[in-house]
């Protein structure tokens, strides 16, 4: 395979020969409908004895009585399409179990505990919360705790509604491009060994590397996206915990980077914000996170979902003779083609920016922004220091590294990496996208190709390498 230009970049004719490629609006992804909830108090049986809890997210029904009394205010459906009802927000989020019509079917029946504030989002906060199920043993407890933790995304209406159109990160269009992604695949990963909730949807999420919803909720007041709680906090937490990585342990995690890139990609999703931040470890995997500013990129055939899984198949892959998540493959080598998208806003983080979408002026491929960001971050875990502080030609370290001195300055800064390493990230790297390497091309690059570590190899909350 060659590596001297971008073998996936639009208007590609051959042989390192482009044509200037049409221009686009992103797609819109289709539009999703939170199921209705409330905070309730309620009883649960929690660590052998029963007791009244508060804060307890759980779908509902709104019965008739209450509907009656509430009128039209039972259900407020907004601007946005999204179902924002099913609690009163005039008595501080909680409701009596009694006042609530549970949903039908009592083995899909669960609630959310929830335990803490992990940290302060854009639009609301992230929760800590244990995740419940229905209880039928005649003690007076509704619910019982489970070993099963979520994450919850609370999302205050109101923010959304007055900040959504001026900032960049969208919170609709994120939990919209999650369900779709999840419907995506979901269909496409075998499902024959009986699992607890959240283990189950866990396994189908690091098949992908994509964080998606558990669930989707909404009340008057917040708009909630339950995700799986990931054990091993960010990967740039385990990064800062070791400096930098050897290149078998970086090349371990670029794995699952890319593997979440190639399945971005099947989807048509641009993420646009790629960044050791926005992936999250969990056990022996990463899941990318935080798709709020991610982008549907338009193709000259958009097909349905079911006609593009009809083309995929699933299958188990392994690298150097370890595991390796398992992806979709195209049944046949055919695909659309991808059309540029139209300059959208400069957006996301400084130092993982590609240069086109910090100029904002030209049009741009959803792919090669993705796979710059993918480079830096390459570049962090080998160095355990960002390549520089912004994508302009105002700082010196860029201007050289993506004119083809990369190479020169890492060797000359004397950080024992290999040839390998930095030719990959040079090719990574340049200025012009139709430079760099696709996906494809990174994937057969020689350093890619070398060992890799076993799960086991890889030490716990450290992120060592025996």
């Amino acid at each position: 395979m060659q590596f001297e230009y971008n073998s996936d970049y639009p208007g590609l004719i051959g042989q390192g020969q482009f044509i200037g490629a049409e221009a686009r609006d992103p797609l819109e992804f289709p539009a999703v409908q939170p199921l209705p909830c409330a905070r309730i108090t309620t009883r649960i049986y929690h660590r052998e004895r029963i007791a009244t809890v508060e804060n307890v997210i759980v779908r509902t029904v709104v019965n008739a009585s209450r509907r009656k009394r509430r009128g039209s205010q039972s259900s407020n459906s907004s601007s946005d399409g999204f179902m924002s009802s099913s609690s009163s927000s005039e008595d501080d989020d909680s409701m009596a179990d009694d006042d609530i019509s549970m949903t039908a079917d009592p083995r899909e029946e669960r609630a959310y505990w929830v335990q803490r504030t992990v940290r302060e989002a854009i639009y609301g906060r992230v929760l800590l919360a244990i995740v419940l199920r229905r209880r039928y043993a005649g003690d007076n407890a509704d619910w019982e705790s489970t070993n099963e933790r979520c994450a919850i995304k609370e999302m205050a209406w109101q923010h959304i509604r007055r900040e959504r159109d001026r900032l960049a990160e969208d919170p609709i269009k994120e939990v919209a491009a999650m369900q779709y992604i999840k419907d995506f695949y979901e269909r496409s990963i075998a499902d024959d060994q009986p699992q607890h909730f959240v283990t189950k949807s866990f396994r189908s999420m690091l098949a992908t590397n994509i964080m998606t919803p558990l669930d989707l909720l909404s009340d008057d007041r917040f708009l909630y996206s339950v995700m799986p709680f990931c054990e091993g906090g960010e990967l740039f937490e385990r990064l800062d915990l070791n400096e930098k990585f050897s290149e078998p342990e970086a090349r371990y995690w670029m794995l699952q980077v890319l593997n979440g890139i190639a399945n971005l990609q099947r989807t048509g999703v641009c993420h646009r914000d790629m960044s050791l931040e926005n992936l999250l470890v969990h056990e022996s995997g990463a899941l990318i996170i935080d798709l709020g500013m991610c982008l549907h990129i338009p193709t000259q055939e958009t097909q349905s979902l079911s006609v593009q899984m009809q083309n995929m198949t699933m299958n188990a892959a392994t690298v150097n003779g370890t595991f390796y998540n398992s992806i979709l493959k195209p049944a046949h080598s055919s695909k659309p083609m991808r059309y540029l998208i139209r300059p959208q806003g400069t957006c996301g983080k400084w130092i993982y920016m590609s240069p086109e979408i910090y100029k904002n002026q030209e049009p741009f491929d959803g792919h090669a922004v993705d796979m710059w960001a993918a480079g830096v971050i390459l570049f962090l875990m080998l160095t355990g220091f960002p390549p520089w502080e912004r994508a302009c030609m105002t700082d010196e370290r860029f201007k050289y590294m993506t004119a083809g001195y990369l190479v020169q300055m890492l060797t000359e800064w004397n950080l024992g990496l290999s040839s390998d390493a930095m030719d990959l990230l040079q090719r990574m790297l340049f200025l012009d996208p139709k430079d760099r390497l696709s996906l494809e091309q990174v994937l057969a690059h020689p350093w890619m190709l070398q060992p890799v570590p076993t799960p086991q190899q890889m030490i716990g909350g450290g992120g060592g390498f025996i």
